[in-house]
């Protein structure tokens, strides 16, 4: 993947970095009642194989899919699942190595996600899009500046715990991971199978995405507003910053990016993606954050 580039970067310049991460679904827990697993109708102890204990449809469709495209890592969250069978463990604690699955094939399919053709990415935004505007609509907790200031804050081994724990077995959030990810492992293959290469975005491809966030930007005031704060806290100390990140949206801004790309032109749009996502699925954040700042700041 591509180098990490300069890390010394102001909060104004991760403003469409946050975006880009609730797009994802890191944040995209729903509201409180919807974490609540659902009380599972078999019993845990009887059940001895992974496909048996987790027997609901999204999980089922995720496994089918990793066993098709990926056997070596579906065999090897057999036998760690097996051994946490034998020692007791939840179906919870099952749900959560399949999850750890996913993050795995993220990282390690990140090249050829690159090489998706464009109906992949459509259907990952639209699915990020769904899940935003019900965060916004439910007004979530986790749509807000707090929440996403205490993920900022944490680590990378405090950090991927904390995100797992926001899908808990059979919930909403956890069915529109496990969609999310047969999305993802589709894209991965078809990157495989028929590869598109594609340019690096060019100058005009900034100037352009930089015109359709200010054009749009002209008619959220909010959006306005709240870029202007991150940009006037940047290198003024710690406690600013933090106050522009607690007064964020980010489920708006996170709608807005997606309201931002579609103003593009498809071409243009694969080519800002295929740039970014990559990276991120990969676990290149500096340098998604660095670019970032290099699309709307230089």
């Amino acid at each position: 993947m591509s180098e990490t580039g300069p890390k010394t970067l102001g909060l104004g310049s991760g403003l469409i970095i946050l975006a880009i991460v609730t797009c994802l679904g890191l944040v995209s827990a729903f509201n409180a009642e919807h974490f609540a697993a659902k009380v599972s109708t078999h019993s845990e102890i009887e059940k001895t194989d992974l496909t048996d204990r987790l027997t609901d449809t999204p999980t089922q469709n995720y496994l089918t899919h990793l066993k098709r495209y990926s056997p070596v890592t579906a065999e090897r969250l057999k036998r760690e699942a097996d051994t946490r069978i034998r020692t007791g463990g939840t179906d919870q604690t099952l749900s959560e190595l399949v999850l750890l699955s996913l993050l795995m094939e993220l990282k390690d399919g990140a090249a050829a996600f690159r090489q998706a053709p464009p109906s992949h990415y459509n259907r990952l935004i639209d699915h990020a899009r769904q899940g935003l505007t019900r965060l916004q609509r439910e007004n979530s907790p986790w749509c807000t500046g707090p929440q996403l200031l205490a993920y900022l804050e944490q680590d990378d081994d405090e950090l991927i715990p904390s995100l797992i724990a926001l899908y808990p077995y059979q919930s909403d959030s956890y069915d529109w991971a496990m969609a999310f990810g047969v999305m993802a492992l589709d894209a991965i293959q078809a990157g495989r199978q028929a590869p598109i290469n594609r340019a690096r975005p060019s100058n005009f491809d900034k100037a352009l995405l930089q015109d359709a966030a200010i054009t749009l930007g002209a008619n959220q005031p909010t959006i306005a507003l709240q870029v202007m704060a991150f940009s006037a806290s940047e290198g003024t100390g710690y406690r600013p910053m933090k106050t522009a990140v607690q007064n964020i949206q980010a489920c708006r801004l996170g709608l807005f990016a997606l309201q931002t790309s579609d103003r593009l032109p498809e071409a243009v749009r694969m080519r800002v993606w295929s740039d970014l996502l990559p990276e991120l699925f990969h676990g290149n954040t500096p340098y998604v954050i660095w670019r970032v700042n290099d699309y709307f700041y230089r």
